[in-house]
């Protein structure tokens, strides 16, 4: 491998399972809030960003800490800043996050983020990093468990020549990722939240799927392919990834390939949302790779770009939402995921793929009709080549499904002929034997019974195949 370092940015949202509520929430601008710090060559500081080659501001408000405001950091040095030991209540999981700006010797300088359950004893790391941010990014994860207190560390470690302008932080908050659940999407009146298309990639060649290569060396292909695991899944998924993987191609070998998902109807949708989970790395070996997501309303005769990145990481976890609005109406919608102009370079991970959409409700049940004075039961049905299946709930034959349908049909789901003489007649001419199949396949059967129970408590329709 031509690369020394494997970056791993977590540029993430908070938890999807809701609006977190603040446990701890920490700006700097009103002091360096009780933080510490220690270690060789230490330079940590809280105020201002000042140097030319530093943030140009703090995340937010004026103050944030660095391990160098004006400067940058010195060579050989394993700077360490600490938080307080912040005691945390909730129903758990908590979501610790920060802003971060770095800027190192890319592969040698590194910088890291941890946390710590029982004060410091132990450390858990949940990013580390080398090379430059660009800007201040969000790091965001969950803490495992429910701790009584979480401690988190920031560390910074050089070696003996190129120094640059270092690690800063800002706006840190702790927030408990259960304590408000975000509630479902809400759809239009007469309309209800649907899955067109939903695709993890545990097999390979996902079905329905199309890989396209469009005159490289290489394509999209599992992730689990070649010399990479599972466990080399970046994007916030489990298990098995597509994976159009650049470095692990060659030297020499170029990359243009596309994965296209089946085709999707959003005739009569509203809202239709593409989400999928992403790593995407970059390196500018001879050539500028990209990432492109595109969408076709015509069944992949013509495109639309709905992504287009390049020229730096967007690592993950990272889960990214495209609206495909612009498509409601077609019976023939289907996206790509592009990966190109790539020549040994770095690659793009994706999982969890899903189309999701307000479709038009279902009919609501008819409700049930209003009993009427039961008749003496001596009906017996007249013979039909077919299920009468308007009357399939009608036990006792009065035209109209009652409170004593339904008793009766529990019975006969117990054990008909155990009611004789009792119910003799209802069993042997109007039930047991009568053909009022409430799944109209003409037999009468045990879960016909359970079908027109169904009906009396209007949780179905008595015609519904399969009851």
């Amino acid at each position: 491998m031509k690369h020394l370092i494997l970056l791993l940015t977590l540029i993430v949202q908070l938890s999807p399972r809701g609006l977190a509520a603040p446990v701890y929430v920490e700006d700097f601008e009103t002091g360096p809030g009780s933080y510490t710090h220690s270690g060789t060559n230490d330079e940590w500081e809280w105020g201002p960003p000042t140097y030319s080659s530093g943030p140009p501001a703090a995340h937010s408000g004026a103050s944030c800490w660095g391990t160098d405001l004006d400067a940058t950091y010195a060579n050989n040095s394993a700077q360490v800043l600490l938080s307080p030991n912040i005691a945390v209540t909730g129903n758990g999981p908590f979501t610790v996050s920060c802003y971060v700006w770095h800027n190192t010797q890319d592969n040698f300088d590194i910088v890291t983020w941890s946390y710590s359950t029982n004060g410091g004893a132990d450390w858990n790391e949940l990013w580390f990093a080398s090379g430059s941010s660009a800007s201040w990014i969000q790091l965001s994860q969950q803490v495992p468990g429910v701790p009584a207190n979480i401690r988190l560390r920031w560390r910074l470690s050089s070696n003996s020549s190129v120094t640059a302008a270092g690690l800063y932080i800002d706006d840190v908050r702790i927030e408990d990722s259960d304590a408000t659940p975000t509630p479902a999407p809400t759809c239009p009146a007469g309309y209800e939240p649907a899955v067109l298309l939903r695709e993890s990639f545990e097999t390979w060649p996902p079905a329905g799927w199309t890989i396209v290569n469009n005159g490289g060396s290489c394509a999209w292909r599992a992730g689990s392919a070649e010399h990479d695991t599972v466990d080399d899944n970046f994007t916030g998924g489990s298990g098995d990834y597509a994976d159009a993987d650049s470095d692990d191609c060659g030297d020499g070998n170029t990359m243009d390939t596309e994965l296209r998902a089946p085709p999707v109807n959003l005739q009569n949708v509203t809202n239709p949302v593409l989400t999928f989970r992403s790593d995407m790395r970059w390196y500018s070996y001879e050539l500028d790779e990209f990432w492109e997501v595109d969408l076709s309303e015509d069944g992949g005769q013509s495109w639309t770009n709905l992504l287009h990145r390049d020229g730096q990481d967007y690592r993950g976890p990272e889960t990214i939402s495209l609206s495909l609005a612009s498509a409601i109406g077609s019976g023939d919608a289907v996206i790509r995921f592009h990966y190109g102009n790539a020549q040994y370079d770095w690659w793009w991970q994706v999982d969890d793929v899903a189309v999701s959409c307000c479709q038009p409700a279902g009919p609501t049940p008819a409700p049930t009709a209003t009993p009427q004075p039961t008749v003496t039961p001596s009906h017996t049905p007249e013979p039909t080549s077919t299920p009468d299946c308007a009357r399939s709930g009608d036990v006792n034959g009065n035209g109209v499904v009652t409170p004593e349908d339904a008793q009766l049909s529990f019975f006969y789901y117990i054990d008909c002929p155990a009611f004789a003489p009792t119910f003799a007649q209802y069993c042997a001419a109007d039930f047991c034997g009568s053909g009022r199949a409430a799944s109209c396949d003409g037999s009468v059967t045990p879960a016909d019974a359970l079908g027109i129970m169904k009906v009396y408590l209007q949780l179905d329709d008595p015609c519904a195949k399969g009851i």
